[in-house]
């Protein structure tokens, strides 16, 4: 028995030297980080969030403390599509400001889950609302799997790690990368999430990754893109529904709800536009118009990239807007609507806008 103990020891030693190494690679880059420790060091000083290995979202449990720990007045919620919203765009102080946009897709009934699990007497005052037109595709999800708010454990992110294979294991440059930056995505890219849960881009994702816009563009016309697959039929009525039990909720909260539909790329739009399958895209606006104003909430449609002027280069890839983009948007709303302005500073954004560094980044 002993020099079978033997053998099986020397056999899986290499197995286990590996996961041991494994462990300490993830832990070093900060893959094993837990949210509340994320956030701790988000508190004491400027650092970026952005993980890679995470066998489900990190995202909706990070930014539920996030938002709770801020209690702002001000919330975004959505998907990665408002990550550029930043504290900075307020009237009042940044402070007062938390983006929740999750990565992902994210089920419409993860919104009115996420503001149930904030304290009542935390809730903010007014809501940023990202609304997805596809969460009202007819085969879309509505609520959200029952651990979409739990984050993953240790061992299950370095078990998905293991079985996708860990690249900063072999990167020692990867592996000395300043500490502010929390995540292996975060040390590639010096990208991340910010204390205020806005997304800080180092560089466009369509100057960084070869015809990344025709590879999206090719897979919407494909029918294989995740956001829009086939397109649909018409608007979804269980998916309006879950809107209106959103919009209930918030005002019985009291709080404001401020709600658009993003913009996309230009030749992503043109594109959308040509496509019949996408027609229902179209219809969500028209259909959620009289839910919004019903329930005293607003609703803006940017989904046309020249009603708000954004150009083609102030888009990080064919979905997500450049901070310079979503500035023009909250613009918009100021300029449209005196409630949106008591949130969002015309002047003030102008300012940011006449003193960018580049067509898609701010001064700042």
């Amino acid at each position: 028995m002993s020099r079978f103990a033997l053998r099986c020891a020397l056999f899986f030693a290499p197995l286990v030297g590996m996961l041991i190494f494994s462990a300490i690679s993830l832990r070093i880059v900060g893959e094993l980080m837990t949210p509340e420790r994320v956030l701790a060091l988000q508190a004491s000083a400027p650092a970026l969030y952005y993980p890679l290995y995470q066998p489900k979202s990190a995202y909706p449990s990070y930014k539920l403390l996030g938002a709770i720990k801020r209690h702002p007045d001000v919330l975004a919620l959505g998907s990665s599509r408002i990550f550029s919203i930043r504290g900075e765009f307020l009237r009042e102080s940044e402070s007062q400001f938390y983006n929740a946009s999750m990565f992902g897709l994210t089920p419409i009934g993860g919104m009115r889950m996420f503001l149930e699990q904030i304290p009542p007497n935390q809730l903010p005052r007014y809501l940023l609302l990202d609304v997805d037109p596809w969460w009202f595709r007819e085969d879309a999800q509505i609520q959200p799997e029952p651990d979409y708010f739990r984050p993953s454990s240790q061992l299950q992110i370095l078990d998905f790690a293991w079985r996708n294979g860990i690249y900063c294991g072999t990167q020692r440059w990867l592996l000395s990368a300043p500490a502010n930056l929390i995540g292996v995505d975060a040390r590639l890219q010096g990208s991340g999430l910010r204390a205020d849960g806005s997304f800080s881009a180092r560089q466009r994702w369509l100057d960084s990754i070869p015809d990344l816009l025709a590879s999206q563009l090719k897979n919407v016309g494909e029918g294989t893109d995740e956001e829009f697959r086939h397109g649909s039929p018409g608007v979804a009525q269980d998916a309006i529904e879950e809107m209106q039990r959103l919009l209930n909720y918030c005002s019985a909260h009291h709080i404001l709800v401020v709600g658009y539909l993003s913009t996309y790329h230009p030749r992503l739009y043109h594109a959308l536009r040509g496509d019949a399958r996408q027609d229902y895209l179209w219809r969500v606006a028209p259909a959620l118009a009289k839910q919004f104003q019903g329930s005293g909430a607003l609703l803006f449609d940017f989904q046309d990239p020249s009603g708000i002027g954004c150009q083609a280069g102030e888009y990080l890839d064919a979905l997500h807007e450049s901070e310079v983009c979503t500035a023009k948007a909250l613009l918009a709303m100021a300029s449209r609507d005196a409630r949106a302005a008591a949130v969002f500073d015309a002047p003030k954004l102008q300012g940011f806008l006449s003193h960018r560094r580049s067509e898609w980044q701010l001064g700042f």
